[in-house]
């Protein structure tokens, strides 16, 4: 009764009180991962990040293999990374979220977004190699994202290959006007 009720408010975008049926239902079946993931869900929708990050954290010990929560996880750390001003804390918190969507690559490498944010993370962070490894293999994937070839543009443009980072960038708008 307390998931149906979560899913009722949920479905209303009162996501406090989703949440706080979701939890309800916890408390009577503490090994329900939808329940879990739920609860994590309407936390984050409800702007309790760090309770959402803890519920998503314990979603994923339950359902290892579900390719969503670490998904939403590492969203989660990307967006705290990027509201915080200590450059240390940031880096962190990037380094924290790469390791999610890695997990979640390897869960399901079909997933488009997650080469694109993976590869902005490691582009931000600096590491060039890691990116380009991952622009590649999803290029050869998605060989139509706009978004990659792009990104393939700012590694090369980082790695002062101006030549490599224009005819990549011009691709990019290629794909976008079509």
């Amino acid at each position: 009764a307390w998931i149906e009720l979560g899913y009722y408010y949920s479905r209303n975008k009162d996501y406090v009180q989703a949440a706080d049926y979701f939890e309800k239902g916890l408390a009577v079946d503490p090994d329900n991962v939808e329940c879990l993931t739920l609860y994590a869900q309407n936390l984050d929708f409800a702007d309790k990040k760090t309770e959402a990050i803890t519920a998503y954290k314990n979603a994923m010990e339950k359902n290892p293999e579900e390719k969503a929560i670490p998904f939403n996880l590492g969203l989660l750390l990307n967006k705290q990374a990027n509201s915080l001003e200590d450059p240390a804390a940031k880096k962190a918190k990037m380094e924290e979220a790469i390791i999610y969507f890695k997990k979640t690559y390897d869960l399901d490498p079909d997933l488009k977004e997650t080469y694109d944010i993976l590869s902005t993370l490691l582009l931000q962070l600096e590491r060039y190699e890691e990116a380009e490894e991952i622009l590649n293999e999803g290029i050869q994937r998605f060989p139509d994202s706009a978004s990659m070839w792009q990104n393939l543009s700012f590694l090369h443009a980082k790695m002062g290959n101006r030549a490599k980072a224009e005819e990549y960038y011009e691709k990019s708008k290629q794909l976008r006007d079509q």
